[in-house]
């Protein structure tokens, strides 16, 4: 088996034939390269590998790629706090308005303080894959991004 630093380049005839978005995505779903479905992609829960361990593709194609993977982890949990939270507060209406004086409205609010922190833990390797697969559908991939590390 080849080493996939010492893979030679890529012509355009030995790429990856373009997948439909829907396979991009639901590879990045489940934590698999977006481009060939191949991996593990991750060493740990927080640290990505820089390649692909199958198909050699670059995971971060430049300087600051996963900039937008934060940004959408961020609005991610922002949504999903506040669905979560206003969904409380026109259930539980009569018992909100009564904020703080009750312990359940005060023991809901930290639990969503809480989720806040843990949210983007939790969804911060499915944040980066589908980042990566969401960058496929305007670029995709070049001979450039499955270049050997250096």
């Amino acid at each position: 088996m080849i080493n996939p630093s010492e893979r030679p380049r890529p012509s355009l005839v030995d790429l990856p034939r373009p997948a439909p978005a829907v396979v991009h995505f639901a590879r990045a779903l489940i934590l698999r390269c977006p481009v060939c479905g191949g991996g593990p992609l991750f060493d740990s829960w927080f640290h990505m590998k820089s390649r692909c361990p199958t198909c050699g593709f670059a995971l971060e194609r430049e300087e600051g790629y996963f900039s937008g993977a934060m940004a959408v982890n961020l609005i991610a949990t922002e949504v999903i706090l506040t669905t979560i939270l206003v969904a409380l507060l026109i259930v539980t209406w009569p018992l909100a308005a009564t904020w703080p004086f009750t312990t359940e409205m005060q023991i809901t609010w930290y639990a969503a303080i809480a989720a806040a922190v843990i949210l983007p833990l939790l969804t911060h390797p499915f944040s980066r894959t589908l980042w990566i697969a969401f960058d496929l559908l305007f670029r995709p991939p070049a001979p450039d991004d499955f270049r050997p590390a250096r």
